[in-house]
C-alpha cells in the first residue's frame, strides 16, 4: 500500500511501505532511499528487520531502487538487520552510520560504499563485501568495534582514509593484491590485529595507517612500497622487528615512534638504505641493524653512495666504527646522532658539508679528522661529544653552526682557520675544559653570535690563552654581555696579531685576569670599554691608533702608565684609575680631573658622576665637549674656560650644574658665553683676568701636588714638571719660584 507523506519537500519525494524515497532519475526510472522531515522524527521509525524493495510505484509509475542515499538510516539505533535488493548499486555517505545492525549482506550489484557508511555500527560483527565493490569510502567502517574479521574483495584498489580505524575487535583482515595504497589512518587503533600481510603492489603506506595497533607483532612490507608515512606504525608496542625493502625511498617522521619492543631493523641493501629520506630516528628503539641477517657493528658504506641522509644511523648505539668511501659529498643532519658506541670514523676528502647534529651525542668519539674539502659544519654537529679532546677544523670551512661544539667537555683547545667567516650562537657553550683558542690571521672579519642566554660566545669556557688574528664582528646592541670574552676571568695571555686593525668595543670587558696587552701597530681603532675592568699595569698605544672609545681602559685599578708612540709622552694614572689619552682629537675613557693642553675634544661622559672634583680647567684648544661630559659632578663648584670662544656643547653636557657651578671665562668673553647654546644656562658667569698672578708656589714639582693640581703655561698647554715661571693652576695664575 502506498503511504504518502503529509508534508512533501518536492513532488519527487514520497514514502512507500514506511520507507522514504526520492526520484533521482525519472528518465531511467530510478530512486534512492532517503528520508523526509526532521531527523528526530525518523530515529525510531526503522527498527528490527527492514527490507528495502527492488522497486516502488509512485503515481502509477514503477521505479527501481538503485541508491541508499546519504544518512538514509543514520543513527537508527533500533535497526538490527536490513535486506538490500540487487537493484542497489551504491550505498551513500553515512547511510547506516550509528545503526544497531548486527550483520548485513551487501548484494553483488553494489559497486560503491560511501564514506562513513557504517561508521559507529558498534554491534556489527560481520559483513560480506562482494567482488562488485570497487570503492570503499573513507571512514566506511570506522569504530565498528564488534567487527572481528572482514574480507576485502580483489576489485578494491585502495583502502581509504580511516576505513577501519578504531575497529578494536578486528583480529584479521585480508588485503587483496589489487590494492596499491593504504591511506591515512586506515587501520589506526585496531588493537586486536596481530599480523597483516600487505600485498605486493602497494606503493605507499600513509600516515597513521597502523598507529596504535598494539597487538601487531609482525608485518610484511612488500618490495613495491616506496614510502612509509608519518606515524604509520607509531605506538605498535608489540612489534619486535621490521624489514625495510630496498624500494623504500622515504620514511616520514615518527613512523615507528613508541614501538618500544622493536629491537631490530632488517635490510638487504645498505646502499638503498643510505638513499632513504628519513624524517626521524629509525633506531630510536631498534638498536640493531641486520644486513642480510648479519648484525652490523662495523659499518662500511658501499661505493656509489654520494650522501648519507638525515637520521640514517641515528641512535644506532651498537655501531662502533664507520668507513665512508670517497665519493660521498655530504653527511646530512643527525646522520650519526646519538651513536654512543661510535669510537672511530673515517671521513673522505670528497665530503663538503657536515650537517646539523651529524655526530651529536657521540660520546665515544675521542678524535675526528675533518677533511680539507669540508666547507660547513652544521648546527649541533658535535654537541655533547664529551669524549672529544681535540678537533682540527680545516682551512676551507666557512661557517660553524650554532651549538656545533656545545657540551664538548673534553675539548681543551681549538683553532679557527682564516676561512671561517661566521660562528653561530652557543657554539662552545659548556666547553668546560677549553683553555686555548687560536683565531688565525686573516683579512676578513669573523662574525660571532652569542649564547642564547645573552652571554658572550666563550662565556662558559675557562680560556687562559688567546691568539686573536682577525677583526671580529658581534652584536653590541646589548653592550658588554654579548662580547665573546665578556667576564672570562681566566683569560690571562692575549696576543693580538698584525692583521687586526680594530679592537672592537667591549671585547675584553671584565676579563680581570689580563695583566698586560701588546697592541700591534696595525691597530687604528680601540673601541669603547674594550679593556674596562682588566688588571692592566701598563699600556702602550702605537702611533697608528687614531680613535679610542671612551672608557676603553677604565677601572684597571693597577694601571700606572700609558705611553704613546705619537710623542713618546708618559702619562701617570691616578689611584682611582681615571685616564686621559691622546688620540687625533679624542679624550676617552677618562673620569679624572685634568684635561691636557693638547686636547681639542672632551668625549661623551668623560667626567660623568665623578665625585671629589671641585674645579676644572678647560684648555683653550678644546672646541667640542660631548654629551653627559660633566653631568652629575655633584662636588664641582667652578669651571675655568681659557678660550674666549665657547666650545660646542649639548643639552646634557652640564645637566644639573647650571645653578651650583660658577663659570669663569676670559675678560671680555662673557657676552659670547651668555648667548651660546647651553653655556647661556649658567646662572653665574664671571669674567676673570687670567693674566694676573694670584698665588706664589714654592715648589713646582707636579707630583707633590697630585694630578688634580696640574700646571698649564699661558697658552693653555699642560706642563708636567714646571720650572721657574708663570703658570695657570686650578684656574688661577700662579708663579713658581
Amino acid at each position: 500500500m502506498l503511504l504518502l507523506c503529509s508534508i512533501v519537500a518536492t513532488a519527487k519525494d514520497f514514502e512507500a511501505g514506511g520507507i522514504a524515497y526520492n526520484i533521482t532519475d525519472a528518465t531511467n526510472l530510478t530512486v534512492e532511499v532517503t528520508y523526509t522531515g526532521p531527523r528526530p522524527n525518523i530515529l525510531n521509525r526503522y527498527s528490527g528487520a527492514v527490507t528495502i524493495p527492488a522497486s516502488v510505484t509512485y503515481n502509477e509509475t514503477t521505479y527501481s531502487v538503485t541508491t541508499i542515499g546519504s544518512d538514509a538510516f543514520a543513527r537508527c539505533t533500533k535497526l538490527t538487520s536490513i535486506t538490500i535488493p540487487n537493484s542497489v548499486i551504491s550505498i551513500g555517505e553515512r547511510a547506516f552510520s550509528g545503526c544497531g545492525l548486527t550483520s548485513i549482506t551487501i548484494p553483488n550489484s553494489v559497486t560503491t560504499i560511501g564514506s562513513a557508511a557504517f561508521m559507529y555500527c558498534t554491534v556489527l560483527t560481520n559483513i560480506t563485501i562482494p567482488n562488485s565493490v570497487t570503492s570503499i569510502g573513507g571512514r566506511a567502517f570506522e569504530n565498528c568495534t564488534g567487527l572481528t574479521s572482514i574480507t576485502i574483495p580483489s576489485s578494491v584498489t585502495s583502502i581509504r582514509y580511516s576505513a577501519f580505524s578504531g575497529c578494536t575487535g578486528l583480529t584479521n583482515i585480508t588485503i587483496p593484491n589489487g590494492v596499491t595504497s593504504i591511506e591515512e589512518s586506515a587501520f589506526r587503533g585496531c588493537s586486536s590485529l596481530t599480523s597483516i600481510e600487505i600485498p605486493n603492489g602497494v606503493t605507499s603506506i600513509e600516515g597513521y595507517a597502523f598507529e596504535d595497533c598494539t597487538g601487531l607483532t609482525s608485518i610484511t612490507i612488500p618490495s613495491s612500497v616506496t614510502s612509509i608515512g608519518y606515524r604509520a606504525f607509531s605506538g605498535c608496542t608489540g612489534l619486535t622487528s621490521i624489514e625495510i625493502p630496498n624500494g623504500v625511498t622515504s620514511i616520514e617522521e615518527s613512523a615507528f615512534y613508541g614501538c618500544s619492543s622493536l629491537n631490530a631493523v632488517h635490510i638487504s641493501d645498505l646502499a638503498a638504505w643510505c638513499k632513504i629520506d628519513f624524517e626521524d630516528y629509525p633506531f630510536f628503539y631498534a638498536k640493531n641493524l641486520y644486513l642480510n641477517g648479519e648484525l652490523v657493528t662495523e659499518l662500511v658504506i658501499p661505493n656509489g653512495v654520494t650522501e648519507i641522509k638525515n637520521y640514517a644511523f641515528a641512535y644506532y648505539t651498537g655501531l662502533t666504527s664507520v668507513t665512508i668511501p670517497n665519493g660521498v659529498t655530504s653527511i646530512e643532519e643527525s646522520a650519526f646522532d646519538g651513536c654512543t658506541g661510535l669510537t672511530n670514523i673515517t671521513i673522505p676528502n670528497s665530503v663538503t658539508s657536515i650537517g646539523g647534529s651529524a655526530f651529536s651525542g657521540c660520546t665515544g668519539l675521542t678524535n675526528i679528522t675533518i677533511p680539507n674539502s669540508v666547507t660547513s659544519i652544521g648546527r649541533n654537529a658535535f654537541v655533547g661529544c664529551t669524549g672529544l679532546t681535540n678537533i682540527t677544523i680545516p682551512n676551507g670551512v666557512t661557517s660553524i653552526g650554532g651549538k656545533a661544539f656545545s657540551g664538548c667537555t673534553g675539548l681543551t683547545n681549538i683553532t679557527i682557520p682564516n676561512s671561517v667567516t661566521s660562528i653561530g650562537g652557543n657554539a662552545f657553550d659548556g666547553c668546560t675544559a677549553l683553555r686555548e683558542l687560536r683565531i688565525e690571521d686573516g683579512d676578513s672579519t669573523l662574525s660571532l653570535s652569542y649564547n642564547s642566554i645573552g652571554k658572550g660566545l666563550f662565556y662558559d669556557c675557562p680560556l687562559e690563552t688567546l691568539y686573536l688574528g682577525r677583526n671580529l664582528s658581534y652584536n653590541t646592541s646589548y653592550q658588554c654581555g654579548f662580547s665573546p670574552f665578556y667576564k672570562v676571568a681566566t683569560l690571562k695571555n692575549v696576543t693580538i696579531g698584525n692583521s687586526v686593525t680594530i679592537i672592537k668595543e667591549y671585547i675584553f670587558h671584565s676579563c680581570s685576569g689580563i695583566t698586560s696587552i701588546e697592541i700591534p701597530g696595525s691597530v687604528t681603532t680601540i673601541g669603547e670599554y674594550a679593556f674596562q675592568y682588566n688588571d692592566l699595569h701598563e699600556v702602550h698605544i702605537p702611533a697608528g691608533v687614531t680613535s679610542i672609545g671612551y672608557y676603553a681602559f677604565t677601572w684597571n685599578v693597577n694601571l700606572q702608565k700609558i705611553t704613546m708612540d705619537s710623542d713618546n709622552e708618559v702619562y701617570n694614572i691616578p689611584d682611582n684609575n681615571n685616564i686621559i689619552m691622546k688620540g687625533d682629537s679624542v679624550i676617552f675613557g677618562w673620569q679624572g680631573a685634568v684635561i691636557p693642553e693638547y686636547a681639542i675634544c672632551i668625549d661623551n661622559g668623560a667626567f660623568n658622576s665623578i665625585k671629589g672634583i671641585t674645579s676644572i680647567t678647560i684648555p683653550a684648544g678644546v672646541t667640542q665637549i660631548g654629551e653627559w661630559a660633566f653631568e652629575a659632578c655633584s662636588d664641582l663648584a667652578g669651571i675655568y674656560c681659557l678660550s674666549a670662544t665657547p666650545a660646542t656643547a649639548y643639552s646634557t653636557t652640564f645637566r644639573g650644574l647650571y645653578e651650583a657651578v660658577t663659570l669663569y671665562v676670559p675678560i671680555g668673553a662673557s657676552a659670547a658665553y651668555r648667548t651660546a647654546d647651553y653655556w647661556k644656562n649658567f646662572t653665574n658667569i664671571v669674567e676673570m683676568d687670567f693674566t694676573g698672578i694670584e698665588d706664589i708656589e714654592a715648589d713646582g714639582d707636579n707630583a707633590l701636588h697630585g694630578v688634580k693640581d696640574a700646571y698649564y703655561d699661558l697658552n693653555g698647554r699642560y706642563v708636567s714638571e714646571p720650572a721657574k715661571g708663570v703658570y695657570i693652576r686650578n684656574g688661577k695664575k700662579v708663579y713658581v719660584e
